[in-house]
């Protein structure tokens, strides 16, 4: 309740210097017009208006005729240079299509080459374990061998004795 008869408070001040600024206004203006009769006579006034609108009509149309001027300069070279790119994008596209499509499959070729190297060089490995391993087998069986020499050549040597 107390806001809201502050508030009605404001709004009835700010109305009454409303009402003085107004009245203060229209008493300015009636000294205005009491003084200066030429500002009263139309003749003058539609003198002068006619004068303006002829202005501000040729300023416009001037205006209206710059804007059209930079803007046909500035548009046709532009206009020129898109299409010109864009023709130009449309011939070199298809060949970068090509190159594209020749390094996609130079890439495949070498993955494949890469791959058969892989292959072979793991069966290589392989080849070369199994072979270590029948060395080491035959070495083995040549311990073996070996030794039942010795023991029979002790043996041998025993019986000559």
């Amino acid at each position: 309740m107390l806001h809201s008869s502050e508030q009605l408070k404001r709004e009835q001040e700010f109305s009454r210097q409303n009402k003085e600024y107004l009245d203060g206004k229209r008493e300015q203006l009636a000294d205005l017009g009491g003084r200066d009769e030429r500002i009263q006579s139309g003749e003058r006034k539609s003198r002068i208006n006619k004068f303006c609108c002829l202005f501000v009509g040729v300023v416009l149309i001037f205006s209206m005729y710059a804007i059209y001027y930079f803007v046909m300069n500035i548009k046709g070279p532009l206009i020129d240079d898109y299409y010109k790119k864009k023709e130009q994008v449309k011939e070199v596209l298809p060949q970068g299509i090509e190159e594209v499509k020749k390094g996609l499959d130079q890439g495949q070729q070498l993955i494949n080459e890469t791959q058969k190297n892989a292959a072979d060089l793991q069966n290589k490995i392989d080849e070369t374990k199994d072979a270590v391993e029948n060395i080491q087998q035959k070495a083995d069986q040549a311990k073996q061998t070996y030794d039942e020499i010795k023991g029979v050549k002790e043996k041998v040597e025993g019986l000559i004795k």
